[in-house]
C-alpha cells in the first residue's frame, strides 16, 4: 500500500526527483523493508552519510526516482532542526511523503492552508482523471478556488468534459426540469446531494442571483428559479403594479438583475441549448401567465424581453382595440415587435399581416370619404 502511494507521487508529478519519507515510529520502514522496486527507482534508508547521499542524488542517481527514508533517529523533529537540515534545499525542491492523501495533494500543488478542510473532504474526487483534466491550469496557489473546483464537480455531474461557467450550469439545470430529462435529472441531483460542498456552491449561487434555490423535495426542482427568471426577464423595467399577482418574485437589486440577464441571454443565444431552454422556461414557468402580466401592466408597457407567449395576447388586444382607430401607431408597434424575434419565427407571419392591415386602414383614413 505504501509503495503504491509512493509510485503515485511520481506519476502525478513527473518532475519529482526525490521523495523524502520522515518515518515516525518506523512504520513505513517495516512495510518497505522487503519491497521490490521498478528499475528506475532508488530506495535508500538514510545511514547518516550526508555528503554521500547528496552526491549520489546529484550525480549517481540523477536520472532515477529516489525514495529517501529517514528513520525516527535521523530526521529533524523540530523547526529549528529543520532549518539546519543538510538536505533542506533538496527537500524544498522536491516533496515530502504524507500519510494522508489530502496533505499530499496540498503539498503537491502548494495550496494555501485555508483550503485544507475543503481538500480533505474532496481529494478523492479531485484526483480523478476527469476532474483533474478540468482543473488543469487551476491547481496553483494563485488560481485555486473552491468555486472552480465545485464547478468542475457540477460540470462532471452534467456529463461535461470541460469546466462550465455558472450561466451554462444554471441553463442546464433548468433544462433538466423538462419531462424528457427525468433520468438525467434524477442522476444529477442524486450526485449533487452526495457532495455537500458542490450543493452548497449551487445554493449560494442561485440565492445570489434569484433569491431562492432549487427544491430537493420536488420533482420540479428548479420551478421557482424558472418562475423568477421568467417574471423578471419580462418586467424588470417596470414598477410593481397593484394588480401584479407575481410581485413576490420582483427583484430590484442591480447585481441580481445583471446575473439573471446573463443567464437568460446565454440561454436564448446558445446554439446548442436555446430551444430546450425556451421549452424549459415555458414548462417550469407556466404558472407565470402572460395574460395576467398584461392585465396588470397593459399592452403599452415597456417589457424588457418579449417571448412569443407574451406577444400573442398583445397582438390580440392590438387587433381588438387599436387597429382601426390608430393604424399608424399599430404599424410602428409591429415594426418594433418584429425586431424582437428571429426572422424565421412563426409569429413574424402574423406581425407582417397586421402591418399590412394597419397600412390599409391608414390609406382608408387618408381618403376622407369612401
Amino acid at each position: 500500500m505504501v509503495q503504491e502511494r509512493i509510485y503515485s507521487y511520481f506519476e502525478r508529478n513527473p518532475q519529482l526527483h526525490v521523495l523524502f519519507i520522515f518515518d515516525k515510529m518506523n512504520i513505513n520502514f517495516t512495510e518497505l523493508e522487503d519491497a521490490k522496486w521498478s528499475d528506475n527507482y532508488i530506495y535508500k534508508v538514510f545511514d547518516g552519510a550526508w555528503f554521500n547521499v547528496k552526491y549520489a542524488i546529484e550525480n549517481t542517481w540523477k536520472d532515477k526516482r529516489v525514495v529517501l527514508l529517514f528513520t525516527d533517529g535521523t530526521y529533524p523533529h523540530t523547526e529549528e532542526q529543520m532549518l539546519k537540515f543538510p538536505l533542506l534545499d533538496m527537500l524544498k525542491a522536491n516533496m515530502e511523503y504524507k500519510e494522508d492523501d489530502y496533505a499530499s495533494f496540498m503539498q503537491q500543488y502548494n495550496l494555501p492552508e485555508k483550503f485544507r478542510l475543503f481538500v480533505k473532504n474532496n481529494v478523492s474526487e479531485m484526483s480523478s482523471t476527469k476532474i483533474s483534466a478540468m482543473l488543469a491550469g487551476h491547481l496553483t496557489p494563485e488560481t485555486f478556488s473552491e468555486d472552480i473546483v465545485c464547478r468542475a464537480f457540477i460540470s462532471s455531474y452534467l456529463g461535461e468534459k470541460k469546466l462550465l461557467d455558472w450561466e451554462p450550469i444554471i441553463i442546464r439545470m433548468l433544462i433538466l426540469g423538462l419531462k424528457s430529462e427525468e433520468k438525467k435529472r434524477n442522476d444529477f441531483f442524486h450526485r449533487l446531494s452526495k457532495n455537500l460542498d458542490a450543493k452548497k456552491a449551487v445554493d449560494t449561487k442561485l440565492n445570489r442571483v434569484f433569491g431562492r434555490t432549487y427544491n430537493p423535495n420536488s420533482d420540479q426542482k428548479m420551478k421557482e428559479v424558472a418562475e423568477c427568471l421568467k417574471y423578471n426577464s419580462i418586467t424588470q423595467l417596470l414598477e410593481v403594479a397593484p394588480g401584479d399577482n407575481y410581485k413576490q418574485y420582483k427583484v430590484t437589486n442591480a447585481a441580481m438583475i445583471d446575473g439573471q440577464n446573463k443567464v437568460y441571454e446565454y440561454g436564448i443565444q446558445s446554439r446548442q441549448w436555446s430551444e430546450k431552454f425556451s421549452q424549459a422556461l415555458a414548462e417550469l414557468g407556466k404558472d407565470i401567465k402572460e395574460e395576467a402580466i398584461i392585465s396588470a401592466y397593459g399592452i403599452d408597457a415597456q417589457y424588457n424581453y418579449m417571448p412569443e407567449a407574451l406577444c400573442w395576447p398583445i397582438l390580440k388586444k392590438v387587433l381588438e382595440k387599436k387597429l382601426k382607430t390608430e393604424p399608424d401607431e399599430v404599424n410602428d408597434r409591429m415594426r418594433n415587435l418584429s425586431l424582437k424575434f428571429s426572422a424565421q419565427a412563426n409569429i413574424q407571419v402574423v406581425i407582417k399581416f397586421i402591418e399590412q392591415v394597419a397600412l390599409y386602414y391608414e390609406k382608408v383614413k387618408a381618403v376622407g370619404t369612401m
